[in-house]
């Protein structure tokens, strides 16, 4: 696997996916092996309860942002680019059997994969975020 080739495939595969609002199966390959980028939905703020996929990250990630550009100062879609890399290049820093996710981390940003879809087996990007530094 060429990893630069895949995140170029990642970045590409996001930003279309992002301006149709579709789903995109085996979008790229990581580690893991590939990696399906559901669009979900937002979910209902403040909380994004009931939300999942990347507009989920996007929209939460957006709301924070305008809360705290200090604290957040990326936007949703930098985090969700952001996350792209982490998936690609990061270094897997725990595994959940029991929830059958992943979580990997690269530059002080951590993505979670999920390994199951309504009982499939799909690596999906299911959530991400900058880790905030205490002190």
């Amino acid at each position: 696997m060429d990893k630069r080739t895949e995140l170029r495939k990642a970045l590409s595969t996001l930003n279309k996916m992002v301006k149709t609002q579709t789903d995109v199966d085996d979008a790229f390959f990581c580690a893991l092996g590939p990696v399906c980028l559901k669009y979900g939905s937002p979910g209902i703020p403040p909380s994004f309860k009931k939300g999942f996929g990347v507009s989920h990250i996007i929209a939460k990630r957006d709301y924070e942002h305008t809360s705290d550009p200090i604290a957040f100062p990326e936007t949703g879609l930098e985090v969700a680019r952001k996350l792209m890399d982490v998936i690609v290049y990061g270094t897997i820093t725990k595994t959940i059997p029991a929830k059958q996710c992943v979580h990997l981390q690269k530059d002080g940003f951590e993505a979670v994969i999920s390994q199951n879809w309504h009982g499939d087996k799909v690596n999906w990007l299911l959530t991400g975020w900058k880790q905030i530094k205490n002190g």
